[in-house]
Protein backbone atom coordinates (compact mmCIF):
# COMPACT_ATOMS: atom_id res chain seq x y z
CA UNK A 1 0.00 0.00 0.00
CA UNK A 2 3.08 2.34 1.05
CA UNK A 3 4.78 1.52 -2.47
CA UNK A 4 0.96 1.94 -4.25
CA UNK A 5 1.10 5.71 -2.25
CA UNK A 6 4.57 6.34 -2.73
CA UNK A 7 4.42 6.01 -6.54
CA UNK A 8 1.13 8.05 -6.77
CA UNK A 9 2.72 11.13 -5.08
CA UNK A 10 6.04 10.93 -7.28
CA UNK A 11 3.69 10.92 -10.13
CA UNK A 12 2.05 13.18 -8.77
CA UNK A 13 5.03 15.60 -8.09
CA UNK A 14 6.13 14.73 -11.89
CA UNK A 15 2.67 16.06 -13.03
CA UNK A 16 2.97 19.12 -11.30
CA UNK A 17 6.74 20.14 -12.31
CA UNK A 18 6.34 19.09 -15.62
CA UNK A 19 2.47 21.20 -16.25
CA UNK A 20 2.84 23.65 -13.59
CA UNK A 21 6.62 24.22 -12.66
CA UNK A 22 8.46 24.47 -16.31
CA UNK A 23 5.52 26.37 -17.64
CA UNK A 24 6.16 29.11 -14.71
CA UNK A 25 9.75 29.44 -15.25
CA UNK A 26 9.18 29.80 -19.02
CA UNK A 27 6.89 32.32 -18.30
CA UNK A 28 8.62 34.25 -16.36
CA UNK A 29 12.27 34.23 -18.38
CA UNK A 30 10.10 35.77 -21.64
CA UNK A 31 8.15 38.28 -19.22
CA UNK A 32 11.89 39.73 -18.22
CA UNK A 33 12.94 38.75 -21.47
CA UNK A 34 10.70 40.72 -23.23
CA UNK A 35 8.65 43.42 -21.46
CA UNK A 36 9.90 46.72 -21.52
CA UNK A 37 7.85 47.67 -17.87
CA UNK A 38 8.39 44.66 -15.74
CA UNK A 39 6.63 46.12 -13.15
CA UNK A 40 8.13 44.65 -9.92
CA UNK A 41 12.04 45.89 -11.47
CA UNK A 42 10.76 48.95 -12.71
CA UNK A 43 10.93 50.92 -9.64
CA UNK A 44 14.74 49.57 -9.53
CA UNK A 45 15.81 51.02 -12.73
CA UNK A 46 16.14 48.12 -14.28
CA UNK A 47 15.82 47.59 -17.99
CA UNK A 48 15.38 44.08 -19.29
CA UNK A 49 13.66 44.20 -22.70
CA UNK A 50 14.84 42.91 -25.70
CA UNK A 51 11.66 44.60 -27.27
CA UNK A 52 10.93 44.40 -31.00
CA UNK A 53 8.89 44.85 -33.94
CA UNK A 54 8.95 41.30 -34.74
CA UNK A 55 5.16 40.19 -35.63
CA UNK A 56 5.72 36.71 -33.77
CA UNK A 57 8.14 38.28 -30.74
CA UNK A 58 5.05 40.75 -30.17
CA UNK A 59 3.13 37.04 -30.12
CA UNK A 60 5.07 36.05 -27.75
CA UNK A 61 5.43 39.02 -26.05
CA UNK A 62 1.20 39.43 -25.71
CA UNK A 63 0.34 36.26 -25.44
CA UNK A 64 2.33 33.31 -25.32
CA UNK A 65 3.42 34.57 -21.18
CA UNK A 66 -0.45 34.86 -20.90
CA UNK A 67 -1.37 31.12 -22.20
CA UNK A 68 1.81 30.03 -20.25
CA UNK A 69 0.35 31.03 -16.70
CA UNK A 70 -3.49 30.20 -17.51
CA UNK A 71 -1.93 26.93 -18.71
CA UNK A 72 0.11 26.48 -15.41
CA UNK A 73 -3.02 27.55 -13.75
CA UNK A 74 -5.64 25.05 -14.98
CA UNK A 75 -3.04 22.53 -14.27
CA UNK A 76 -2.33 23.51 -10.92
CA UNK A 77 -5.92 23.24 -10.01
CA UNK A 78 -6.57 20.05 -11.84
CA UNK A 79 -3.66 18.14 -10.08
CA UNK A 80 -4.70 18.83 -6.65
CA UNK A 81 -8.44 18.49 -7.13
CA UNK A 82 -7.46 14.91 -8.19
CA UNK A 83 -10.97 14.72 -9.57
CA UNK A 84 -12.71 15.18 -7.00
CA UNK A 85 -15.07 18.07 -7.88
CA UNK A 86 -16.24 17.96 -11.42
CA UNK A 87 -13.68 18.89 -13.86
CA UNK A 88 -16.08 20.98 -16.48
CA UNK A 89 -17.12 23.06 -13.12
CA UNK A 90 -13.55 23.53 -12.41
CA UNK A 91 -13.09 24.85 -16.44
CA UNK A 92 -15.54 27.02 -15.77
CA UNK A 93 -14.72 28.35 -12.86
CA UNK A 94 -11.08 29.13 -14.11
CA UNK A 95 -12.04 30.67 -17.27
CA UNK A 96 -14.24 33.03 -14.90
CA UNK A 97 -11.59 33.78 -12.92
CA UNK A 98 -8.81 34.86 -15.43
CA UNK A 99 -11.57 36.74 -17.88
CA UNK A 100 -12.61 38.46 -14.20
CA UNK A 101 -8.47 39.22 -14.06
CA UNK A 102 -8.99 40.67 -17.62
CA UNK A 103 -11.53 42.53 -17.17
CA UNK A 104 -9.97 43.98 -13.35
CA UNK A 105 -6.98 45.55 -15.92
CA UNK A 106 -10.19 46.79 -18.24
CA UNK A 107 -11.27 48.93 -15.73
CA UNK A 108 -7.75 49.84 -14.31
CA UNK A 109 -7.81 47.81 -10.86
CA UNK A 110 -4.84 45.79 -12.10
CA UNK A 111 -1.85 47.16 -13.94
CA UNK A 112 -2.21 45.60 -17.73
CA UNK A 113 -4.24 45.65 -20.73
CA UNK A 114 -7.68 44.04 -21.20
CA UNK A 115 -7.55 42.31 -24.61
CA UNK A 116 -10.45 39.79 -26.32
CA UNK A 117 -7.83 38.41 -27.36
CA UNK A 118 -5.76 37.48 -24.60
CA UNK A 119 -9.39 36.11 -22.73
CA UNK A 120 -9.68 33.96 -26.11
CA UNK A 121 -6.14 32.61 -25.67
CA UNK A 122 -6.42 31.92 -21.79
CA UNK A 123 -9.19 30.00 -22.42
CA UNK A 124 -7.77 27.78 -25.17
CA UNK A 125 -4.79 27.52 -22.63
CA UNK A 126 -7.68 26.58 -20.02
CA UNK A 127 -8.48 23.13 -22.52
CA UNK A 128 -5.13 22.55 -23.60
CA UNK A 129 -4.16 22.03 -19.78
CA UNK A 130 -7.79 20.26 -18.84
CA UNK A 131 -7.48 17.73 -22.41
CA UNK A 132 -3.69 17.00 -21.01
CA UNK A 133 -4.88 16.34 -17.24
CA UNK A 134 -7.30 14.40 -18.55
CA UNK A 135 -5.35 12.37 -20.86
CA UNK A 136 -3.14 11.28 -18.43
CA UNK A 137 -5.83 10.75 -15.37
CA UNK A 138 -7.40 8.13 -18.43
CA UNK A 139 -3.63 6.48 -18.56
CA UNK A 140 -3.66 6.02 -15.01
CA UNK A 141 -6.78 4.48 -14.31
CA UNK A 142 -6.10 2.29 -17.24
CA UNK A 143 -2.77 1.14 -15.67
CA UNK A 144 -3.88 0.65 -12.55
CA UNK A 145 -6.34 -1.81 -13.95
Amino acid sequence: MFIIKANKEFKQLKYIILLVVLPLILGGFLYLALDSQVIFLKPLGFKTSIYTHNTFLLFIRYYLMDSLWAFSLTSMILIISNNDINNGVLLILISIFLSTLELGQKMGWIPGTCDLLDIIIEIISEIIAFTICLHITKEEKRYEK
